[in-house]
């Protein structure tokens, strides 16, 4: 039986997603805000035990933006890829992700190739906001990809030739 409210996972993964994983930095040269992925806090509790390390490692990789976490190495992103929930994808990714939780999705165009973006898509059924670009090179946009969307709750499409209403 736990003697501290930390040992409870409900508790501690509570807690957990207080802990600072992004920080808004001004960058010198521009004086922009830029917001940078610092983990530092969350990779110093994922060591105090494997507790804290089980309940703590899916609030670590909740959310994964490529521009900023691309320093993890793919062995490391494709063990933690059934943690993701959100995936935002701006940049070249060394292969395709294959995962099956996301509620958020947000492609660039021309980031991936146009199966690997379809199957995002199409085997994330949870999916309750889709921000998708479409390729370089118009091609017209297939309805069938968002037949099993049924929990979208915001939808962004742009880049793409129209369906002549087949997508409503």
């Amino acid at each position: 039986m736990p003697t501290n409210a930390l040992e409870l996972p409900e508790i501690l993964a509570r807690v957990g997603h207080f802990l600072p994983l992004w920080i808004l930095q001004v960058v010198p040269e521009s004086g922009v805000p830029r917001t940078t992925f610092k983990p530092k806090t969350v990779l110093s509790c994922l060591l105090v035990s494997s507790l804290w390390h089980q309940t703590l490692l899916p609030v670590l990789w909740h959310t994964f933006a490529y521009e900023f976490m691309k320093r993890a190495s793919q062995e490391v992103i494709v063990r933690n890829i059934p943690f993701l929930r959100v995936l935002d994808v701006h940049s070249d990714l060394p292969s395709s992700f294959h995962c099956t939780n996301l509620v958020e999705l947000a492609i660039l165009q021309g980031v991936l190739d146009m199966d690997a973006q379809r199957r995002l898509v199409r085997t994330n059924p949870g999916l309750k906001a889709l921000r998708w670009n479409g390729p370089y090179m118009k091609v017209p946009l297939n309805p069938e990809d968002f037949v099993h969307l049924k929990r979208i709750q915001s939808l962004n499409i742009s880049h793409w030739i129209g369906g002549n209403g087949a997508l409503a």
